[in-house]
């Protein structure tokens, strides 16, 4: 019986696999899947790799992006990004005139939204 790492990959691998997959189960296993994505992230956090992660295998290292960049992709003005901001944990305010926002907090915070 294969791993649920192996099935996991082999998914990503193949998406046609997803197509057994019951359309009612979608919204519950995505949901699992974020959770345990969330899970993981933090443990990566606190427990550094003792690989080296290649070209092959991403790091999970966050991408900071400016408020111009968060406006786009939200179809917002940058005005309102930087309002925002104040409430998000994911900004931060590396000097007084400039704002990054991390792009997996602002992923979360738009599943929730």
């Amino acid at each position: 019986m294969p791993s649920l790492l192996e099935t996991l990959e082999s998914l990503a691998n193949d998406p046609r696999l997803g197509l057994g997959v019951p359309a009612e189960a979608i919204p519950r296993i995505l949901g699992t899947l974020r959770t345990i994505e969330v899970v993981l992230q933090a443990r990566q956090r606190h427990e550094p790799a003792a690989v080296e992660p290649t070209a092959a295998q991403p790091r999970g290292d966050d991408v900071w992006l400016t408020a111009a960049e968060v406006a786009k992709e939200l179809r917002k003005t940058r005005t309102w990004v930087y309002r925002q901001a104040k409430r998000w944990a994911f900004a931060k305010r590396p000097t007084k005139k400039s704002l990054l926002i991390s792009q997996n907090g602002l992923r979360r915070w738009m599943d929730r939204h």
